[in-house]
């Protein structure tokens, strides 16, 4: 297996998950060090573009992951400058917690494309969970009174550290779990807020590219924090 500083003719997937649709390629990588790694794409007309960010995932052949931004591109040579190696996942995008700010609303299937493309949503309640939950590039997982059931269709705000923009997106209720009520009496919460009853786990359905990197990006902050 490949040490950590060295992955030499390794065949790899290349993935950059902000684009629409996200561009997933095979290749074979050489890293030599950390700062930067040489991948040879299989198609030489691969859609990628200097200054992306991409993840160079290597499967079985090694532990770790490369993340980093394609400094360069000669035909279907591309150079990729290595942000960090991370320990490997089985989901292409990694599973964590953080902070994201989020306000969510149950509404029709139709509301939707208003919601995404011109930011109108119907005259419902919003309601905002505590911050601190699970999220992916798939979804997200967060504690809240019952205010939806599973299947239904929410309208997101999204606001992903560190910037200060909202994004829209709109997913479907997967799941919800309750809260043992003993977890729930030994939480330190704010006592002028109702206490969650339920973890709800939900799928996104349209995510904007840019809300996608953002996430891909507060990912990459929560893991350097973590190594």
């Amino acid at each position: 297996m490949p040490g950590k500083d060295q992955l030499l003719d390794v065949p790899v997937e290349v993935l950059s998950l902000a684009s629409d649709p996200p561009l997933i390629l095979s290749g074979r990588v050489t890293c030599r060090d950390e700062g930067t790694c040489d991948v040879l794409l299989d198609d030489p007309l691969h859609g990628f573009a200097e200054g992306m960010k991409v993840i160079v995932d290597a499967g079985e052949a090694t532990e770790l992951r490369v993340v980093g931004t394609i400094g360069l591109i000669q035909d279907n040579l591309i150079h990729v400058e290595s942000r960090t190696l991370v320990r490997r996942d089985k989901r292409i995008f990694p599973r964590t917690y953080g902070g994201i700010r989020l306000r969510y609303q149950v509404v029709p299937a139709a509301a939707v494309d208003a919601w995404i493309d011109q930011g109108l949503a119907p005259d419902g309640e919003w309601f905002q969970p505590d911050p601190f939950m699970d999220f992916s590039g798939s979804g997200l997982k967060f504690e809240d009174r019952e205010n939806c059931k599973a299947e239904d269709v929410l309208l997101l705000e999204l606001h992903i550290p560190p910037s200060q923009q909202a994004y829209r997106a709109s997913a479907r209720v997967v799941r919800l779990f309750d809260i043992p009520p003993e977890e729930i009496e030994a939480a330190e919460r704010d006592p002028e807020l109702p206490a969650p009853t339920h973890q709800i786990a939900v799928h996104f359905e349209r995510l904007p590219a840019e809300a996608v990197e953002a996430l891909m990006a507060f990912t990459l902050r929560v893991q350097d924090a973590l190594i």
